[in-house]
C-alpha cells in the first residue's frame, strides 16, 4: 500500500486526529475539482495473431483500451450484448478476413442496430474494397500490411478522444 503525500500544511496538522482534511493531500483535489476521463475503448476483432500485439500497442499508446475477439461471430456476438452487459464502444475496428464472418459482414450487422450506427469502423482488408466500406457505413478502410502511423492517423480522425 503506498505512503500518501501531504504537503506542507497537512503535516502541520494535529497529529492526534486520525487524518488531515481531504483538501489538504496533494493527490486529491477537491471533489468539485475531480475530472474522471475514461478511456476510449476499442472493440477489435482480428484474427491474425502477428499482427495482433503490433495494433493494441498502437491503440494502447493512443490511450485506448482494446477488447480484442478472435473471429467475427464474437465480435458480433459482443455488439448485440453490450447493452445487457452495460458496455460500450467509441471505437470497432475490424479485419475483414476474418474467419466464420467477415469484417464487412459484421460492420453491415453493427450498423443495422441502433446504438451502433454513429460509432465509427475502420476495416483492414487486403484488397481495395472501399466502395463496398462506404455503402456499409465504414469510416476508413485501410489496406494490409499498413504501416502502423497510418492506423494512427485513421483512429485519430475518427475518434477525437485519442492522445494526439
Amino acid at each position: 500500500m503506498g505512503r500518501r503525500k501531504f504537503s506542507k500544511r497537512a503535516r502541520a496538522h494535529d497529529s492526534r486526529s486520525a487524518a488531515p482534511p481531504a483538501a489538504l493531500l496533494l493527490d486529491t483535489p477537491p471533489p468539485e475539482e475531480k475530472i474522471i476521463k475514461q478511456r476510449p475503448v476499442v472493440l477489435y476483432a482480428e484474427d491474425n495473431h502477428l499482427l495482433l500485439p503490433f495494433v493494441c500497442d498502437v491503440l494502447d499508446l493512443l490511450g485506448c483500451h482494446v477488447e480484442w475477439y478472435r473471429d467475427g461471430i464474437r465480435a458480433l456476438a459482443a455488439l448485440r450484448s453490450a447493452g445487457e452487459r452495460h458496455s460500450h464502444y467509441d471505437l470497432i475496428l475490424l479485419d475483414n478476413e476474418l474467419s466464420s464472418m467477415s469484417g464487412l459482414e459484421v460492420a453491415r450487422h453493427a450498423r443495422q442496430m441502433a446504438q451502433w450506427r454513429q460509432t465509427p469502423i475502420i476495416l483492414f482488408a487486403l484488397e481495395d474494397c472501399t466502395a463496398v466500406a462506404l455503402e456499409v457505413g465504414i469510416n476508413e478502410c485501410l489496406r494490409k500490411p499498413n504501416n502502423l502511423l497510418t492506423l494512427v492517423d485513421a483512429v485519430r480522425r475518427v475518434l477525437p478522444a485519442a492522445k494526439s
